[in-house]
């Protein structure tokens, strides 16, 4: 595949050339020649193929999945030094998406699970998948990342991506505006899953839908079982039960899970 094409025989004249394709872009699809005798050759730059498309699937339980973003990377040096018209990608930022590179742009998977980059020049790259929900949950798609490399030709990457589960975080405080709660035990159904930081948030990852027991434990409070759905997003107030053993304060103060 060296790009080499002949038309023969020809008879004299002036042509127009115009190169197509059902996916590639092009930078300059035309060029003209002028045949009076012998052989023409039609210099390197007179057609140029601008990029390639580069498409993968993403699914949820075997099942095409809709709606999830892909946001491109270089990570190829010299390549991310140049500026390109990527054609149907978004240069926009992508709401709920952070990170500390750069991206190029992003696209959205369709109806069928299937993303497509319209036009990558020759290059390396890594694509990060993104998916945010109703009440800004977001959803865990694996893998995390994938690498990949554009040559002169189309692609499809082998991989397949998977929405897994989706995270949820919250926030452990003695009232909804006050401090967060350090070093609170997120239970889940019985089973330890998280740490509250410093400012009282945790965050539960990996989540499926369906109902869960979440408890809070802390050192000096023992606060009643809390029943959650995954998409239950208002406030909760739980009950601080007095401790005397571990000299908890007799008073009403209420410890709250803010799941934001």
């Amino acid at each position: 595949m060296d790009g080499d094409f002949t038309f023969a025989p020809i008879l004299q004249g002036k042509y127009e050339i115009v190169a197509s394709h059902s996916f590639w872009k092009f930078s300059k699809n035309t060029t003209s020649v002028h045949l009076v005798k012998g052989n023409v050759h039609i210099g390197v730059g007179e057609l140029v193929v601008a990029g390639y498309d580069v498409s993968g699937l993403v699914t949820s339980e075997e099942e095409p999945f809709e709606g999830v973003s892909f946001v491109l990377f270089h990570t190829d040096m010299v390549h991310s030094q140049l500026t390109s018209n990527y054609v149907g990608c978004d240069n926009k930022s992508l709401n709920g998406f952070k990170t500390n590179e750069k991206p190029i742009c992003h696209v959205t998977s369709d109806e069928k699970g299937i993303f497509r980059f319209l036009s990558l020049p020759p290059g390396r790259y890594k694509v990060v998948p993104h998916y945010e929900g109703p009440h800004s949950i977001n959803f865990d798609v694996k893998p995390q990342e994938m690498e990949f490399t554009v040559d002169h030709d189309s692609l499809m990457i082998d991989t397949k991506f998977e929405v897994k589960g989706f995270s949820v975080r919250g926030r452990v405080a003695m009232h909804p505006d006050g401090p967060g709660l350090e070093g609170a035990s997120i239970l889940l159904d019985g089973y330890l899953k998280s740490y509250t930081q410093a400012d009282g948030v945790f965050l539960l990852e990996n989540m499926q839908p369906g109902t869960f027991t979440l408890q809070i434990q802390a050192n000096v409070y023992n606060a009643e079982q809390l029943w959650m759905f995954y998409n239950l997003m208002q406030d909760h107030t739980l009950a601080v039960k007095e401790d005397k053993s571990k000299g908890a304060k007799r008073s009403k103060e209420r410890l709250t899970t803010l799941l934001c």
